[in-house]
């Protein structure tokens, strides 16, 4: 299951981190186990075998009746082989659920930091002309029925549109202009940093 028939002759001081890590598991799971309990087994990997043994845990999890439980500090790790999350800050959960719970509605700051939201607004919800609207340092409407007064606000980058002045064909709401700061890669993503303009605008949107 784990391909490691060819490590049957080695001495285990000769393997790699990667190759240990393959036949604990190995180990582990030979006795067939209800539940196996993992405490960071990709952490001292390099990239490479991370990514390796990620799929190997993913493929064997979706294989066996087995439940895992698995402890990181890695988010993306998490959300790659969980079907629940708990977040953890000392010692106790701040949240537990699904990982599209987690990752859309996250409990209090520490939660939506440690899932990686970049944009967290501090600030109040009005009602103004029949809608609700925040007020943080930059205004934004927002759909539905709110509760009025302070609130953290969180902006995921994926929800952000970035689009000509020429071009815009979208609700005249929520559009900001804003100047860019710094564009960085991070893997196949983009990193955009804004400075935001108070100022709003009908006909030009960020």
């Amino acid at each position: 299951m784990l391909g490691i028939e060819h490590l049957l002759s080695r001495k285990p001081e000769t393997l790699s981190m990667g190759e240990q890590q393959r036949v604990a598991l190995a180990g582990a799971l030979a006795v067939e186990p209800r539940v196996i309990l993992l405490n960071e087994p990709l952490n001292s990997l390099d990239r490479l075998a991370h990514e390796n043994l990620l799929l190997e845990l993913r493929r064997i999890h979706e294989s066996t009746e087995t439940m895992f439980v698995h402890v990181t500090h890695d988010f993306i790790e998490a959300i790659s082989l969980a079907n629940r999350i708990a977040v953890l800050k000392d010692g106790k959960i701040e949240q537990c659920g699904s990982v599209e719970e987690i990752l859309r509605n996250p409990k209090n700051e520490f939660v939506a930091k440690f899932v990686g939201v970049k944009n967290l607004l501090r600030g109040k919800i009005v009602r103004e002309n029949g809608h609700y609207v925040f007020d943080g340092g930059i205004r934004v409407t927002l759909d539905g029925n709110y509760d009025c007064g302070d609130i953290m606000l969180e902006i995921r980058p994926e929800d952000i549109l970035i689009i000509s002045s020429s071009n815009c064909r979208f609700r005249s709401e929520n559009v900001l202009i804003a100047r860019v700061l710094d564009v960085y890669p991070l893997t196949l993503s983009t990193v955009w940093i804004f400075c935001m303009w108070t100022a709003w605008s009908s006909s030009r949107r960020l």
